[in-house]
């Protein structure tokens, strides 16, 4: 493009003739600027020069049609802007002083149905669906697109225009300093090696906006050059810049106070429920939102409600909390049933359907995919060594120890491991045929390892809970069931005592809480309509127990219980413990945020190291762990404070089978430095249980 203006913006802009290619757009067709701010010709030009730089590098030919043309058919076979629509957003535009407005509903197929309203120049010449508006930074969508595009040939050999001497390949990932080089440099020396193209066009450079630092009519090549003396924001990925259980949710639907007092500082109120990384880029489906994750809490929209939670799961349970601020409620699911977060989701959004009065009665539940366990075909003749010979101990600094057995090992322990797969494997529908290899394993997420040969020297890793003597005295052989409640009741009041541990003020536990089901808006949420649908959803999940609470703003909250908590037929109540599981990482903020808020205001002087002078979302964790904290990525090690690793952006993945319930924080943080990182810090958002 290059754009000329012709004539001192007033009013309109008229063109001279842009070139796009081959095809010149006629200067007939003038950008008819509703807004008439003088700086709209300077956005063209920068505009122009941005797909002057990425259209230049495509080796397609694009042909610009002079003049399109939709038939305003509408979505469904009918107008989504109904008369009554229509005069809706007409008060709108009064209320916002907005004098013309141009719309388009486009359906996936068919024709866009266009609207308009208002005016375009203030002669009163009016909008119409042939009005051209400026794009603004709508553009970058278009720059991004362009830019795919561009990777897509190069990956695929239609582009072969040589690559900058560092490059051997150009990608989301490529490095801004490799593409290039001797230009890129930002005052961070870090930022400036590590930022990729993915970095800069998701707007976590680091760099605010710094929008008056460059003129209209620069080279793209003197903008890059100013860059090196643009103060930072942020570090690079750091964060977005633009160029009883009840009780603990009535808490935060009050953003933070209880009976006027202030529980939760606002401080850790607000940085703990905003979102600093977005671990959902596209919406699941049509009912809710891309997901944001800040600090202990996951947030996005369900049917244009504004939703934070965190679920949860262990072996044999799942959990969810809600809280919905806008709308004054929460509500808090825990399933019996392990690996159950689409259902219980289900359950929840149900529930709030109910609460919001968002539907006219439950939806039906939603159906679990029925995935067939393949195991690989038997193949003994295939194995380059006897079975034998490939047991025994295997160990990894990052992972720890653990002993395979065959079946030929007599060990005590070997016939142990033996047993156990055999108890279990006898009651199950499938089992492997082929040679395998099996160990004990005690971890959080696993009991034992089975390796099963897949060819060569090459075995198939499956990790499983075993439960060989069932989950209570009816000594049935399960496979990933929980063991027995009342250790979960005790693990559930250590996670309270090592919270609330950590608070300044003093809180009375009572040994029983009696509370009336009032329930919000004044009635029963749980119809026996929901009642019967939330049981469906039990049955189909083969969820054996669930226990609800709807908890308002203020007022009672409203509890249900379906189901049993044992195999012995004891019944889940309002007052059965779960394990929070996961969940509980809203507690750890929490009461990280508390404790910092104390630090802050003088109310805790308990020595901080050496290298510290205060304590807060931005401490490096390597100074508060001095000798202990090492990453495998020394950047990591140096860098990552505590808003990164509380929002899962510390660059490891899971490694959920790394550490053991038993060990000690001071012997999983030793491990970390040999787990391998599957990103760079604050590259991608990645869960991760051990680091927090």
């Amino acid at each position: 493009f290059e754009p000329i203006p012709v004539g001192a913006p007033d009013g309109l802009s008229p063109f001279s003739p842009c070139r796009c290619g081959h095809t010149v757009i006629s200067s007939s067709q003038t950008l008819e600027d509703v807004s008439r701010p003088p700086y709209y010709p300077v956005l063209d030009i920068i505009m122009a020069k941005v797909f002057g730089l990425v259209l230049g590098f495509l080796t397609q030919t694009f042909t610009y049609p002079s003049q399109v043309w939709f038939s305003p058919v509408g979505v469904n076979n009918g107008q989504v802007i109904t008369p009554e629509l229509s005069i809706s957003i007409q008060e709108t535009l009064d209320v916002w002083n907005i004098t013309g407005l141009s719309v388009a509903i486009v359906p996936k197929s068919g024709e866009p149905e266009y609207h308009s309203w208002g005016n375009r120049t203030e002669d009163g010449e009016s909008v119409t669906p042939g009005t051209l508006f400026h794009m603004a930074s709508v553009s970058k969508a278009f720059c991004v697109s362009a830019l795919g595009i561009l990777m897509d040939d190069f990956e695929h050999g239609r582009n072969v225009t040589p690559l900058p001497p560092a490059l051997t390949e150009f990608n989301w990932h490529t490095s801004i300093q490799d593409l290039l080089p001797g230009e890129w440099q930002l005052m961070d020396e870090w930022a400036s090696r590590k930022a990729n193209m993915k970095d800069i066009l998701s707007h976590v450079s680091g760099l605010p906006r710094h929008d008056r630092s460059y003129g209209a009519y620069e080279s793209p090549k003197e903008a890059v050059s100013r860059l090196r003396h643009l103060r930072m924001a942020f570090e690079l990925r750091e964060q977005w810049s633009y160029n009883n259980q009840s009780k603990w949710i009535a808490l935060w639907l009050n953003k933070g106070v209880h009976d006027n007092v202030t529980i939760i500082p606002s401080s850790v109120y607000g940085n703990a429920s905003q979102s600093y990384a977005v671990p959902i880029g596209t919406p699941v489906d049509s009912k809710h939102s891309i997901e944001g994750y800040g600090l202990g809490w996951s947030r996005n929209s369900y049917l244009g409600h504004d939703v934070v939670y965190h679920s949860g799961s262990i072996p044999g349970l799942s959990t969810l909390i809600s809280f919905l601020p806008y709308d004054d409620v929460g509500v808090v699911v825990f399933a019996n049933g392990g690996d159950r977060a689409a259902s219980v989701m289900d359950i929840s959004n149900t529930i709030m359907d109910a609460a919001l009065h968002l539907r006219s009665g439950p939806a039906l539940p939603i159906m679990p995919e029925k995935k067939a366990i393949r195991f690989p075909p038997e193949d003994i003749a295939n194995l380059e060594l006897p079975l034998e010979e490939f047991s025994g101990a295997y160990t990894d600094p990052g992972y720890g120890t653990f002993t395979f057995c065959s079946p030929a090992n007599s060990s005590s322990y070997c016939q142990q491991v033996i047993t156990n797969f055999t108890a279990v494997d006898s009651v199950q529908q499938s089992a492997p045929n082929s040679p395998q290899l099996l160990a004990a394993w005690p971890r959080v997420w696993t009991s034992h390892l089975r390796a099963v040969h897949l060819s060569g020297n090459k075995f198939v890793l499956l990790w499983t809970t075993l439960f060989p003597e069932g989950s209570s005295q009816l000594k049935t052989c399960v496979v990933s069931q929980p063991p027995y409640y009342p250790v979960l009741d005790i693990i559930m009041a250590k996670v309270f005592g090592l919270v609330l541990g950590f608070l300044t003020q003093t809180f009375s536990y009572p040994s029983q809480v009696q509370l009336s089901p009032v329930g919000v808006n004044n009635g029963q949420v749980i119809t026996p309509e929901l009642s019967n649908s939330i049981q469906e959803t039990l049955d189909i999940w083969n969820i054996t127990g669930l226990s609800v609470a709807i908890v308002p703003k203020s007022g009672e909250p409203e509890y249900h219980s379906w189901g049993n908590r044992t195999e012995d037929g004891e019944n889940v109540t309002q007052d059965t413990l779960f394990h929070m599981a996961s969940v509980s990482k809203a507690f750890c903020v929490s009461a990280l945020g508390i404790l910092m808020d104390d630090f802050e205001h003088g109310r805790n002087v308990t020595p901080l190291p050496p290298a510290l002078t205060e304590f807060n979302w931005h401490t490096s964790i390597q100074d508060l762990l001095p000798g202990e904290w090492q990453l495998m990525d020394e950047w990591a090690s140096r860098k990552a404070n505590m808003k990164d690793i509380l929002s899962h952006v510390s660059g490891l993945p899971g490694h959920d089978f790394a550490y053991d319930a038993s060990e000690s924080p001071k012997e999983v943080v030793s491990r970390l430095r040999y787990l391998r990182p599957a990103f760079e810090l604050r590259e991608q958002w990645s869960y991760n249980n051990q680091v927090i």
